[in-house]
């Protein structure tokens, strides 16, 4: 919109849903989902209709009414009270239920920032601008929603209803009334925008307007679509945060992959989480808020923008700590055999030269367990051979047990300095930590280091927990998982905690690791190490965080714009989704750009292995031989030390690994779907360019095509419509548009027949044109149609 010039104009028009207007709730179905709920407390929606029908039903009579109209008048055009009076009575009052409706509607409904920015800026340059809906809202009536979403009439000339007129912009009559009302000369000089492919840009281009597709942009729309694969629709205000912070310009035109993986992706849930917790802290009167680092640096920064908004006032300082800095300063006695039997457990790959470190023994162990030094403790434990049990006894005996507790109560004295500063000067009271999750050891080995877990209450905030949490339910301070502890958020949550390396990346930054605390001119201070990765990883780290904060900044306007959106609550379930749906099935673009990104573990073994690499492969390679059903499952089950992110390992292997793995449990046959396997079956008969065949133009598979192509490496050479009146303009997503007569004289010989309903019809025609013209030509299309 920011490219359009309204001085160029002489009527612009704009379309209103999906447009100017949002739904804080997502789609239309959502809207009826609220409507019923609203309805039942009210006793509008009478218990005789059975839960969650209210939706189907209320689509189907409004189908009803519209085939009703079109057969005793020519049109499709209902209102709302047309529908509501074929609802059934005992289901609830069809006058009520109008009423309903129409107060739902109001309740979630928002403006679009952008699009009355350009309707103010087409005031601004004396031009007439018109609102246009195919709607079954009657005009008085829509006009005075959208004076409650602020868009008063003095941004819009006239608004123009399909319902009020019997004609729509769909069925091109619409727009025909419109041009004789504005006494257009030339309709060139006319532009609408609007979201919907046919009515918005097929019809409106054959009628010679200039036309605006106002979509999702694509690598929007390639997230939601593989969410929607995944079952999930990120839908609620989250869905209206991503598409508008996707929307805004990029700082300095940066919209590369990891921007647009920080303020489509991991942004707008980290906000929704960093904002519980400002508002936990704004109920409860809490004052003091101690994100962790290395992700406390970015946390703060969402949440004090967060409350400055609410006008909340709190003292956010970043808390270095980890599980290595508070390992040593929380040990109560010398290292025993259960202790090594822990650290053998919560690490794979730990040894004792890796304990010897931790603990910071300076006295070498004998020389009979030199062999033994760098093999991992976890192999040792069922050795039949002592050198686990010696090397405990080692660390229990008297001299090395000494000084190990002596450098312990060292540790133990400069963390608790370290933390009084950091918590409020040795005060006690109530501290607000937070942190991405999952098992709260940090959080409870914090709590349990004397002089803090004594002294302080700490309210712990997680994003995600996973099983391992209700161990710490009972330890006195208080624990608050966003997403909840329900059986389907402790799933997810537990394969997000499998392999979080990529969201802890994007929130770390170029920070360093808290490895323990010491003492600098008397002031007591975190130790760290070097952060993992170069210059390369710390630009794309940059660029994520930032496109965080965009995403962040882009919610706190709209919210702080609107009281509809800033009472509009992100469902927890929903923004849990979206990190999972990143881990559990990355696009291709998305594991290409991460999988040399390199992550310290921060366990105490000073590994950095990137994220996927050729030892990974192999690992995953090495699974070839079960049936490839099972190869996901498995490899989630091979330890994080040999391979940290297995579904980005796939899918460098096959890109569509993880696809394929939902879509044998999704029932029916998605366009994704369709296309993918159709593009499969061309690369395997050598096809790189072919001219598609397809029908329904925007309303069809075609776009999901163009989408898919360029990944999959095929070039379409041109576009041939079996409906060749919805294509209006000689370009179809940037590839000729053919009609009968022109197959028959292109250069490429392979057709790829894309349609679930005309693929026969279509291959018949293509066939009977090349062959008339005597041209060899391949038909390539799925078994199902042969």
């Amino acid at each position: 919109m920011r490219h359009l010039a309204p001085a160029d104009y002489d009527l612009v028009t704009v379309d209103v849903f999906d447009t100017l207007l949002f739904r804080t709730c997502g789609d239309v179905g959502a809207l009826h989902a609220l409507a019923e709920a609203s309805g039942r407390d009210r006793g509008i929606v009478t218990p005789a209709l059975p839960a969650g029908a209210f939706a189907a039903l209320r689509g189907r009579i409004e189908r009803e009414a519209r085939d009703a109209a079109n057969a005793r008048s020519g049109h499709r055009e209902v209102t709302l009270e047309d529908i509501y009076a074929r609802w059934p009575a005992e289901f609830g009052d069809p006058g009520a239920l109008v009423a309903l409706e129409l107060a739902t509607e109001r309740r979630v409904l928002v403006a679009n920032p952008y699009v009355v920015n350009f309707l103010r800026a087409c005031c601004d340059a004396g031009r007439r601008a018109w609102l246009l809906s195919d709607c079954y809202i009657p005009g008085v009536l829509l006009t005075s929603l959208l004076d409650g979403c602020g868009v008063g009439c003095d941004l819009y000339e006239r608004l123009v209803v399909s319902c009020d007129h019997d004609a729509s912009k769909e069925d091109g009559r619409l727009f025909e009334m419109v041009a004789a009302e504005a006494g257009l000369d030339r309709r060139d000089h006319w532009l609408h925008v609007g979201d919907n492919a046919l009515a918005d840009v097929s019809v409106p281009a054959r009628q010679g307007l200039r036309t605006v597709h106002y979509r999702t942009p694509h690598r929007l729309e390639r997230v939601e679509r593989r969410e929607a694969l995944l079952g999930q629709h990120s839908g609620g205000p989250l869905r209206l945060w991503r598409r508008l912070a996707a929307r805004r310009e990029a700082p300095d035109g940066d919209a590369g992959i990891g921007f647009d993986l920080g303020r489509h992706v991991i942004g707008p849930p980290l906000h929704a989480f960093c904002g519980s917790v400002v508002r936990y802290c704004a109920e409860y009167g809490l004052r003091r808020v101690a994100p962790f680092q290395r992700e406390g640096a970015l946390l703060s920064r969402l949440i004090e923008h967060e409350a400055r908004r609410l006008g909340c006032a709190l003292d956010t300082r970043p808390l270095h700590v980890s599980r290595e800095a508070l390992l040593l300063p929380s040990l109560a006695g010398a290292p025993d055999r259960d202790f090594l039997v822990g650290m053998a457990r919560t690490n794979t790959g730990r040894t004792m030269r890796d304990v010897l470190r931790l603990v910071r023994c300076d006295i070498a162990p004998p020389a009979g367990l030199e062999p033994w030094l760098d093999r991992p403790l976890i192999g040792l434990l069922g050795d039949p051979g002592p050198a686990f049990d010696r090397f405990a006894a080692f660390l229990q005996s008297g001299e090395v047990a000494d000084g190990i507790l002596h450098r312990a109560a060292e540790a133990r004295a400069a963390a608790v300095a370290y933390l009084h500063g950091e918590l409020g000067g040795g005060e006690g009271g109530d501290v607000v930590t937070v942190d991405l999750g999952a098992r709260g050891s940090t959080q409870a080995m914090l709590g349990r280091l004397p002089g803090i877990g004594d002294r302080y209450r700490f309210h712990h905030h997680l994003f995600y927990a996973v099983d391992q949490l209700f161990e710490r339910l009972t330890d006195g301070h208080r624990w608050l998982p966003f997403a909840g502890l329900h059986r389907g958020a402790l799933d997810r949550a537990a394969v997000i905690y499998r392999s979080p390396q990529i969201i802890e990346l994007a929130l770390v930054g170029g920070l360093p690791t808290t490895t323990g605390y010491g003492w600098r001119d008397g002031v007591a201070k975190p130790l760290t190490s070097p952060p993992a990765g170069g210059a390369e990883q710390l630009r794309w780290v940059e660029a994520c965080q930032s496109g965080i904060l965009h995403a962040s900044e882009v919610i706190s306007d709209l919210v702080g714009g609107s009281a509809v959106a800033a009472g509009a609550g992100v469902s927890p379930d929903a923004a849990l989704d979206v990190l999972f749906r990143l881990v559990q099935a990355p696009l291709p673009e998305e594991v290409e750009q991460a999988a040399g990104l390199r992550y310290d573990l921060n366990d105490g073994l000073r590994s950095e292995p990137c994220l996927s690499d050729a030892a990974a492969a192999a690992a995953i390679r090495r699974l070839d031989t079960v049936h490839p059903a099972s190869i996901p499952t498995l490899a989630m089950q091979i330890p994080p030390a040999r391979l940290l992110w297995p579904q980005a390992t796939m899918t460098l292997i096959d890109e569509n690994a993880m696809v394929r793995a939902y879509e044998t449990v999704t029932p029916g046959l998605r366009h994704d779907t369709y296309v993918r396997l159709l593009l499969e079956h061309m690369r395997s008969q050598g096809v790189d360019r072919a001219i598609l065949c397809a029908a329904g133009g925007d309303g069809g598979m075609g776009p999901a095509f163009f989408d898919m192509a360029p990944v999959a490496g095929i070039a379409v050479e041109g576009y041939f419509d079996l409906f060749a009146d919805r294509i209006a303009t000689p370009l179809f997503h940037g590839a000729p548009v053919l009609d009968e007569d022109l197959l028959a004289t292109q250069r490429c010989a392979d057709f790829a027949i894309l349609s679930l309903g005309y693929a026969e019809r279509i291959a018949d025609i293509v066939g009977r044109r090349l062959q008339a013209a005597g041209r060899s030509h391949r038909i390539l299309m799925l078994p199902m149609h042969q």
